[in-house]
C-alpha cells in the first residue's frame, strides 16, 4: 500500500528514495517491483535495489567511497597537493560503525596507512593501525 502511494510521488525529475536503517535491498526491491508494475516502466525510482534489478554492484559502498574521494578532493584543493599525496602525513579518524565508516576506513586505508579510530564489523571490534589489524 505504501509503495502505491508514494509511487506517484517520485521519478527522475521529483525524487529517488534511497535505502536506509530497515530499508536493505531486500525492501527496495518489493517497493521497486511494485511500482515498475504500476508504471509499466523503471527509470529512476529507487536506489538501493539488488543488481538483477538494475541496481549497483557498489551501492553498499557508496557512501563511504564517496565521503574519501570528497575529502580527498577538498584537501587537494586547500593544500594545493595531487591526488596520490593528498593523505600523505595525515592522520585519519574515523567515527561511527555502521555502513559508511566501514567502507571509509576500507577505502582510506590503502591511501594512507595510519587510521585512528575503531569500528564495528560483524560483531567484533576492529582497531586499525599503522602495520596491522588487531582484533
Amino acid at each position: 500500500a505504501f509503495a502505491t502511494e508514494l509511487q506517484r510521488h517520485i521519478g527522475p525529475n521529483t525524487d529517488v528514495p534511497a535505502g536506509d536503517i530497515g530499508f536493505t535491498g531486500r525492501e527496495a526491491g518489493i517497493f521497486f517491483g511494485t511500482a515498475k508494475n504500476l508504471r509499466n516502466e523503471w527509470s529512476g525510482l529507487i536506489t538501493g535495489k539488488s543488481p538483477d534489478w538494475g541496481g549497483s554492484w557498489v551501492r553498499p559502498e557508496a557512501t563511504g567511497y564517496g565521503l574519501v574521494y570528497y575529502v580527498s578532493e577538498m584537501i587537494q584543493y586547500v593544500e594545493g597537493k595531487d591526488e596520490a599525496s593528498a593523505y600523505s602525513g595525515k592522520k585519519v579518524a574515523v567515527s561511527g560503525s555502521g555502513q559508511v565508516a566501514q567502507c571509509a576506513a576500507l577505502k582510506v586505508r590503502p591511501r594512507q596507512r595510519l587510521i585512528v579510530g575503531t569500528f564495528l564489523k560483524s560483531l567484533v571490534i576492529v582497531i586499525v593501525t599503522l602495520t596491522r589489524t588487531v582484533r
